[in-house]
């Protein structure tokens, strides 16, 4: 298990921007169809959602989606289980929070189960930093990060997606991503 880095000052100060929208993808295995998914999702939370197929179409309401890299195991296979995406809409950090715990608490009050193959990732909305002059170097800084402090994100997430045992999760550490992302503005 990696160790954390102890007495190191951080290098990136987290600023909370209640107008920066974030979108939550969480990975599942339903005893349900998407269909019926989607349906139970809107009677248990009040919350609007639709199945609609394979899309990246951004929405204004939380939506199942189709994902092929989903897989129910043995068990879950046998008792004709899917797996599929809840997405939610772009949504601010207190809605984000909220929104998210309410569609958590349902899909555990309707059986969703998780294995290997699921997981869960935020997107946060940076266009105004990426698409500005800069915008190759902050993201070549905001990738940085992440490899320089890797180990720390490890700590959250099982072992079977930790370095490169996973195929959909790829170790960063080490690398310097900068330099191939922002080229000469560095």
């Amino acid at each position: 298990m990696p160790q954390a880095r102890q007495n190191k000052p951080p290098k990136y100060k987290p600023v909370e921007d209640n107008r920066r929208k974030h979108g939550v993808e969480i990975e599942f295995i339903s005893p349900h169809s998407h269909e019926d998914s989607a349906a139970k999702l809107n009677q248990l939370t009040g919350l609007a959602c639709s199945y609609e197929g394979y899309t990246h179409r951004r929405t204004t309401y939380w939506k199942i989606v189709s994902d092929s890299s989903v897989v129910p195991n043995t068990g879950q296979a046998r008792r004709h289980m899917s797996g599929m995406e809840l997405v939610s809409p772009p949504l601010t950090f207190p809605q984000m929070w909220e929104e998210l715990r309410v569609m958590c608490d349902a899909l555990n009050q309707m059986g969703a189960q998780i294995n290997k193959n699921c997981g869960m990732h935020v997107h946060h909305h940076a266009a105004k930093e990426l698409n500005g002059p800069l915008g190759g170097v902050y993201a070549g800084r905001l990738i940085d990060a992440y490899c320089e402090y890797e180990d720390i994100f490890d700590m959250l997430v099982p072992a079977s997606r930790r370095e490169s045992r996973n195929a959909n999760c790829r170790s960063m550490a080490g690398k310097k991503m900068s330099r191939y992302i922002a080229g000469e503005m560095l």
